[in-house]
């Protein structure tokens, strides 16, 4: 809607929105905030990209209730002790995770593995996944695996993007947000956007690279 001054894909928006509202996730609603704050600070000067962030980040600091009322409309209320058993129940198996990377380093315990794992140990007792992409694929995959993703990532959102580049930026960013809370990877057909911007940008920089590699060389 905002790169082609098309107003009617804020239609199919507005369903994405609802969708997400029937969920009532936080994690949802802060990864749709990440994604649109990109498409809308990316290629504006670095000082209003500052200023802007520094004013929400006051705004959300001064006014918590304000974020309170916001979060609520996005995504709807859920009782407090709903979100606290939520919370402690994540922040036990983040630590679990944490520990089963420790001590499988190098090739972790086996994709897919972590929910059973988690059942059949004493430390946890429960069927659950981790309920954040980082450390499932630190536990499961070992620490070399996810350096290695989170070098992907990195280099597919280095550079500035702009045009068709720029929404699959921030499409990237949305789902490197999501991750830290939902196993997004786990399931093909949902990463599926995520893997394709993802490529895209990679392949995008690559093309960059090329011409200013093949000047160097030819300079030498």
């Amino acid at each position: 809607a905002l790169r082609h001054r098309r107003p009617g894909w804020l239609v199919p928006a507005g369903v994405c929105v609802a969708a997400m509202a029937a969920t009532q996730s936080r994690g949802a609603f802060v990864s749709a905030a990440a994604g649109v704050a990109v498409v809308l600070l990316q290629g504006r000067r670095r000082g209003i990209q500052v200023a802007i962030v520094a004013v929400a980040v006051a705004l959300g600091t001064v006014f918590p209730a304000a974020v309170d009322t916001v979060e609520h409309v996005a995504i709807g209320h859920r009782p407090a002790t709903e979100l606290s058993q939520n919370s402690s129940v994540r922040e036990h198996v983040a630590w679990y995770a944490v520990r089963v990377a420790a001590e499988h380093p190098l090739r972790g315990i086996g994709y897919g593995i972590f929910p059973s794992y988690a059942e059949n140990s004493p430390r946890l007792g429960i069927y659950i996944a981790t309920h954040n992409d980082y450390l499932r694929l630190a536990a499961e995959t070992g620490i070399p695996a996810l350096m290695v993703f989170l070098v992907l990532i990195w280099l597919g959102m280095k550079s500035p993007a702009s045009g068709e580049a720029a929404v699959q930026r921030a499409m990237v960013a949305a789902y490197a947000v999501g991750m830290l809370f939902a196993n997004t990877l786990a399931n093909l057909v949902v990463s599926m956007p995520f893997w394709l911007a993802l490529g895209c940008l990679l392949a995008a920089s690559s093309a960059r690279e090329q011409p200013t590699t093949l000047a160097q060389g030819a300079h030498t």
